[in-house]
């Protein structure tokens, strides 16, 4: 039968640690060894690995005493608050550039190459970016955190600013509670700086995926309430059949399965919308002008809204896994682990039969004879020796 999985580490469960750790510096080395001790040693054989005991030992502080300022708690509403201002920025960007480039009076076609170069050639850079942040992620955290350093170097400022506002007003102390936070996010972003790249990851995608989301809802709408024509012009070249081959090569991922004049536009549809220099929507065959708008729609979804979706599934999928592979192992943690494998000393001693009655500054001691002390023996060798 498979065993129950225990509670996890999280991002709020690793700021928090590092806060009572910040307060433990502040106690005596003594009192802290006896009560860590006590506690690793209450622990089952399987709760003793070091991530798991300090799991229980964090659980075990915050049942004993509350935070002044939560940490974990504020940077959580940060994220989120973040996260949400996220979402309303890519929605409006979305929706602005796209009704932008699909802009149509009447009279001169929507131009597909400019909605392409404005919507869907910045995607195909970021998707060829992304694709290189997934690879780097799989090959090692180092390489990855410093690939994504200047986002993640975005997403530190950006929640620290929803960070500092939130522990302004979070109640407990001032100015110096608010550094103290400060500096225990910035030392558990440089601890593990591999989570934090992958939810700065993760964070751009929601932003991305946003973005993607606005400019479909926007294109379909446009499209249930107006007519749009479109065509095509470019000062590069006049050839339908270079242009024909662009299409089907961006069309590629859905070709095969909506061919041309239903996915992507035929050969002969594209020769049909080309713009002439002042020349009219009236001018294009009404069925040639609307073939293009599946194709572009695809372009958005295929290179936009679906690679981030599921670079934002794998981003919440890679954090688990480098959250459950937590080691502690570093000298930062150290002093805790070695409290609780101190090691504990009882002292005893016994009674000496020479009294103060019986022996007299005038009574020499016996040669044979012993004096009383102290003896100290190890916890451990008094259980196996008693």
């Amino acid at each position: 039968m498979k065993k129950p999985v225990g509670p996890r580490w999280t991002l709020i469960h690793l700021l928090r640690f590092e806060q009572y750790l910040k307060l433990d510096e502040q106690s005596d080395t003594t009192s802290l060894a006896q009560r860590d001790r006590r506690l690793y040693q209450s622990l089952d054989a399987s709760l003793q690995t070091r991530p798991r005991a300090y799991l229980a030992w964090l659980r075990e502080r915050a049942a004993q005493s509350v935070l002044p300022s939560d940490a974990g708690s504020i940077f959580n509403r940060a994220y989120v608050a973040t996260t949400w201002l996220a979402i309303v920025f890519g929605l409006l960007t979305g929706v602005s550039l796209c009704y932008a480039t699909l802009f149509y009076d009447g009279t001169v076609p929507v131009n597909v190459a400019i909605f392409l170069t404005l919507l869907v050639l910045p995607q195909l850079v970021m998707l060829a970016m992304l694709v290189c942040s997934v690879l780097l992620s799989l090959l090692g955290g180092g390489w990855f955190s410093a690939w994504y350093r200047p986002a993640l170097g975005v997403m530190q400022s950006i929640v620290g600013i929803s960070w500092r506002r939130l522990s302004a007003s979070s109640g407990g102390d001032e100015a110096d509670q608010r550094s103290r936070n400060e500096e225990i996010l910035k030392q558990t972003l440089g601890l593990h700086s591999p989570l934090f790249a992958n939810r700065a990851l993760r964070l751009f995608q929601v932003l991305g995926m946003a973005f993607n989301v606005g400019a479909v809802a926007c294109f379909v709408l446009l499209l249930a309430v107006t007519d749009r024509a479109f065509g095509w012009q470019s000062s590069l070249t006049d050839s339908a059949r270079v242009v024909e081959q662009v299409v089907s090569a961006l069309a590629w991922p859905w070709r095969h399965w909506l061919g041309a004049g239903v996915g992507y536009p035929t050969l002969e549809q594209i020769e049909q919308t080309r713009i002439i220099l002042a020349g009219a929507s009236q001018g294009l065959p009404s069925q040639a002008a609307t073939a293009w708008w599946p194709f572009l729609l695809l372009c958005v979804i295929c290179y936009g809204l679906g690679p981030r979706l599921v670079v934002y599934i794998f981003a919440v999928l890679r954090e688990r896994w480098l959250l459950a592979r937590l080691s502690f192992d570093t000298y930062h943690y150290q002093e805790l682990w070695r409290r609780m494998q101190s090691i504990e000393l009882h002292s005893f001693g016994e009674q000496s039969p020479h009294t103060a009655e019986a022996t007299t500054a005038h009574t020499p001691l016996a040669p044979k004879q012993t004096l009383s002390g102290n003896a100290f023996v190890l916890s451990d060798t008094l259980t196996r020796y008693p």
